[in-house]
């Protein structure tokens, strides 16, 4: 009950974003803004949805005021017959190349989140080492495995292009470098490397930047990004912690100091 409550409350918020969208639904070039995007498919506004039809849904925003809503419909629930009438063809989505580029990237984070389907995710214990094993790559082609992180501090901060704190507070984590130039500071993203170098670039955030990321972003779990990590020089966690702002930042700070 309570999730269903959840997802009609997102429901009401996009139908409201919707409405103000009304005014320019329309373009002169005939492109049409979607309002929701269900089973591969793109609908108006007026679509009357079914929220227990549905198992999760996410908001795809392109700018302040177009906004579409994600929707995964439940294992065997179909698309009713009804809503062919809402459905608005593909080469009249307007931003179609974007909204899709950004369908597949948050299809893609949630494979890499919880591989084993479901929202089944690996947890990261306080005083204890980070599990198994991993091999990946930086932007530059280094390698880093957890053997040659081994004696050092190290601080992971796992993040994605779709996160806004996770931009934002890219100067402020570049100051802790500059500030800590013996420790040990990984940004880790599992978009591709193109992707992340431009950002990274944009914002000026200098840390050693891991993409197309397979181990790390499967601890960040429903607390969502970004994801910290703080580990000491034995290899044990002595931090993890979803989300940002000032005093998470500043305790996180605080800690690796402590080190």
């Amino acid at each position: 009950m309570r999730t269903k409550s959840f997802f009609l409350a997102l429901l009401s918020f996009a139908s409201l974003t919707a409405s103000a969208q009304q005014s320019e639904t329309q373009t002169t070039d005939s492109l049409v803004k979607a309002a929701y995007f269900i089973d591969g498919k793109y609908y108006s506004k007026e679509l009357p949805t079914d929220a227990a039809a549905a198992q999760s849904m996410g908001f795809v925003s392109l700018s302040k005021d177009y906004m579409i809503v994600n929707i995964t419909l439940r294992k065997g629930a179909t698309v009713p017959q009804s809503w062919a009438k809402y459905e608005i063809p593909r080469n009249r989505v307007k931003g179609i190349a974007e909204i899709d580029e950004e369908i597949k990237n948050r299809e893609l984070m949630n494979k890499r989140m919880f591989p084993e389907g479901g929202y089944k995710y690996l947890e990261l214990e306080v005083g204890k080492p980070l599990p198994g094993h991993f091999a990946e790559y930086d932007i530059d082609g280094n390698p880093w495995t957890d053997e040659l992180i081994k004696g050092r501090k190290v601080v992971v901060n796992a993040w994605f292009s779709g996160c806004g704190p996770c931009l934002r507070e890219m100067p402020i984590l570049s100051e802790w470098k500059e500030q800590l130039p013996d420790v040990l500071f990984l940004s880790v993203n599992f978009e591709k490397a193109d992707k992340v170098r431009r950002i990274t670039q944009q914002r000026g955030f200098n840390w050693n930047h891991i993409y197309d990321d397979k181990y790390f972003v499967r601890f960040v779990g429903t607390g969502g990004f970004p994801l910290f990590l703080v580990l000491d020089e034995k290899g044990i966690v002595r931090y993890v912690g979803n989300g940002t702002n000032d005093g998470k930042r500043a305790e996180i700070l605080k800690l690796i100091k402590s080190l």
